[in-house]
């Protein structure tokens, strides 16, 4: 289990993507949400991924510590995962086609 416990960072984004159960702590006051990501968030939550207390995201982990994988791989949990990470996630292939497209623009310049 990956606990996450910075919004500034890629770390939760990753894990998610990469499919690795992952428990997102941290409180309002340490991230400015905007409006789409306080939908993202909010559906994080009701699967028990995202937590806005140390209580929380503790008594989740106590609960699923003997099974993680049960519920890492409860559908709704992972259409939920599977659905953020299409929707925020920078894919290699997409990054890849950014730089190329940086790459090219700087060489005819």
């Amino acid at each position: 289990v990956c606990v996450v416990t910075w919004p500034n960072c890629s770390v939760y984004i990753n894990t998610l993507c990469l499919n690795i159960p992952t428990i997102i702590f941290f409180t309002r006051n340490d991230f400015s949400f905007t409006k789409s990501f306080q939908a993202d968030f909010a559906m994080l939550k009701e699967v028990g991924i995202f937590h806005t207390s140390p209580l929380s995201a503790a008594t989740k982990i106590n609960s699923i510590w003997k099974n993680v994988d049960e519920w890492w791989s409860h559908d709704k949990l992972q259409k939920v995962r599977k659905k953020y990470c299409d929707e925020n996630h920078v894919s290699i292939k997409k990054y890849s086609s950014f730089l190329k497209e940086i790459s090219d623009k700087k060489k005819s310049n």
